[in-house]
């Protein structure tokens, strides 16, 4: 059952950044904003990553939009997550946030091309990490 519930609410965000690029309003962008902060919260470790993933493709795509509630929250989930898988994921999202031009990860703002790096995303966030050590 809360293998179910863990696939329901992952499609439900993939649905909704899908839904923020189509529609690419400011409201769109803070209601997907809202609901992926609170899932910053969740126990299941694939929605907090999934959280992680579409704050950072809205951050890639809405460069210009104020993300400073969430980067906040990534902040204390970067000290204070149990995972360590968490916690990198989470202070390279709070960092691409705060200091945007210290990355070089020359992302497309389409979001089909978005998706396809985000489908790879734990095997460049591996190569990110390698490199920064």
């Amino acid at each position: 059952m809360n293998k179910i519930l863990t696939y329901v609410i992952v499609i439900s965000m993939y649905i909704i950044t899908a839904d923020t690029f189509a529609q690419h309003s400011e409201e769109s962008i803070s209601q997907a904003l809202k609901y992926y902060k609170d899932n910053l919260t969740n126990e299941n470790i694939g929605v907090v990553k999934s959280s992680i993933q579409n704050i950072m493709r809205l951050k890639v795509a809405y460069p210009e939009y104020d993300y400073s509630n969430v980067g906040k929250k990534l902040k204390d989930l970067s000290n204070r997550a149990d995972s360590k898988l968490i916690r990198d994921m989470a202070y390279i999202a709070a960092d691409l946030i705060n200091h945007p031009d210290q990355f070089n990860w020359n992302l497309s703002k389409d979001y089909d091309e978005l998706e396809d790096f985000f489908l790879n995303y734990e095997f460049r966030f591996d190569e990110f990490i390698a490199q920064t050590n």
